[in-house]
C-alpha cells in the first residue's frame, strides 16, 4: 500500500497582499526575512501548501510552474528554527517556482489562481516474478504484489530488445514477447530494477547488394534498428572496411572489398553472407620479354589457382599457392587476358610476340 503523507490541512487566503489571519501555532515572518536566508531551513522544509494569486502558469508532463503575484507558502514540516508550523512570507513577483507532478494536487488550479492541498505519495517498487521461456523468447508474469502497477511505468533499459504490453496494469498471465539479448526491466517511478534476464540475441535481417566494380557491399534494409557495426567481422581471406559509425542503417556501405569477404555476426555466431571480389594486382612487363612480374598484390591471400589465362595466347603460372610481389608468369606468347575466376573480372590484357 502506498505511503501517504498529508502536508497540510490548514487554509489561508491572500488576495492582493491582504492576509486573513490563520489560527493555530503559526509564526509569520517579516517580508524581509525570507525562508531561503534561514540556515538549513531549505533542507529541513520540503513539502509545501501553496495558496494565493499567480501568473504564467505552465503545465507539462512532469510539473507545474508559475510566477507568484502575491503568494503564501505554508510549510508543515517541523524545524528547530520555528515553533510549530510556519506560515511563510509573501514571495516576490518575477521568481519562477516549480511543483513536481509527483505531488498530488487537489483544489483550484487556473492561470490566475492556485489554492489547494499538495500531498506526496511515496511510490513503492512492486515485486514481480517472471517465468522465462528461452525457446519462445518470452517472459510470463507469474505474480505481482501491488495493484495498479501500470505497464507504462516499466521499461527495458538493457542492451537487448523485447515487446512489453503497451497498456493496462500488470497481472499474472501477462507476457513480454520477442525477448533477445540482455533484458533489464526498470520500474520508472522508483528507478528500481525489477529483473534481469539474458536471451540469445536476435539475428538481424539485413539485405545486402554487392557492387563488384566499385568493390563495395551496400546495405538495402536492416531490422531491428539497433544492430551495431561493432558486432560484425570479416572472417574471409579477403579484406574490407566497415563504416565507422555505431548503428547499421540502410544506405551504409562496406568499402574497399578485395578478395573473399565473409560477413560474420558475432553475437549469434551467424554467417551473413560471402562475396568474392577481384584482388588489386599490378604487373610489370619487360620490353621484348616473355614474362610478367607481379609488383604488388592486395590482399595478400589471393591464390594462383584463382587466376586463369583467357584468349589465343598462353602463359605459365608459378607452381605455388599465394600470389606475392616478385612472382613471375613465364613463357608468355600471343594475346591473352588474365581474369579472376570467382568474379570473372579482368586483371590485365597482354600481347606478346
Amino acid at each position: 500500500m502506498k505511503k501517504m503523507k498529508i502536508i497540510c490541512l490548514c487554509a489561508a487566503v491572500l488576495m492582493l497582499g491582504t492576509m486573513i489571519p490563520v489560527s493555530g501555532a503559526m509564526r509569520v515572518l517579516n517580508e524581509k526575512e525570507t525562508i531561503d536566508k534561514l540556515q538549513n531551513a531549505s533542507t529541513e522544509i520540503q513539502k509545501q501548501f501553496i495558496i494565493g494569486r499567480i501568473s504564467d502558469l505552465t503545465i507539462d508532463d512532469y510539473e507545474y510552474s508559475f510566477c507568484p503575484i502575491n503568494i503564501i507558502i505554508l510549510f508543515y514540516e517541523k524545524s528547530s528554527h520555528f515553533t510549530g508550523s510556519y506560515l511563510g512570507h509573501i514571495k516576490e513577483s518575477g521568481q519562477r517556482y516549480y511543483v513536481s507532478k509527483d505531488f498530488f494536487f487537489k483544489g483550484i488550479l487556473t492561470p490566475q489562481f492556485i489554492c489547494g492541498l499538495f500531498r506526496y505519495e511515496a511510490p513503492e517498487t512492486p515485486q514481480i516474478t517472471f517465468v522465462k521461456d528461452d525457446n519462445a523468447k518470452t517472459l510470463l508474469v507469474a505474480s505481482v504484489d501491488l495493484p495498479d502497477v501500470s505497464w507504462s511505468d516499466i521499461a527495458n533499459i538493457g542492451s537487448g530488445s523485447c515487446a512489453l504490453p503497451t497498456s493496462g496494469y500488470v497481472a499474472a498471465g501477462d507476457m513480454i514477447t520477442n525477448c533477445y539479448g540482455q533484458i533489464e526491466l526498470e520500474y520508472l517511478p522508483t528507478n528500481a530494477m525489477l529483473c534481469y534476464y539474458e536471451f540469445t540475441p536476435q539475428v538481424p535481417n539485413i539485405m545486402f547488394f554487392v557492387a563488384y566494380p566499385s568493390h563495395t557491399i551496400n546495405i538495402g534494409s536492416v531490422s531491428p534498428s539497433d544492430v551495431r557495426w561493432s558486432d560484425f567481422e570479416n572472417t574471409g581471406i579477403g579484406v574490407c572496411t566497415f563504416p565507422a559509425k555505431e548503428y547499421v542503417e540502410a544506405g551504409d556501405q562496406i568499402t574497399d572489398c578485395y578478395g573473399m569477404v565473409q560477413l560474420h555476426y558475432i553475437p549469434t555466431n551467424t554467417f551473413m553472407g560471402t562475396s568474392d571480389f577481384a584482388p588489386l594486382i599490378t604487373f610489370m612487363v619487360p620490353v621484348n620479354g616473355t614474362t610478367i612480374t607481379v609488383t604488388s598484390v592486395y590482399p595478400t591471400t589471393v591464390q594462383w589457382s584463382s587466376i586463369w589465362c583467357e584468349g589465343g595466347g598462353s602463359c605459365v603460372f608459378p607452381s605455388k599457392m599465394y600470389i606475392e610481389p616478385g612472382d613471375v608468369i613465364t613463357d608468355c606468347s600471343g594475346r591473352f587476358t588474365l581474369r579472376y575466376i570467382p568474379t570473372n573480372e579482368e586483371l590485365g590484357n597482354f600481347l606478346f610476340p
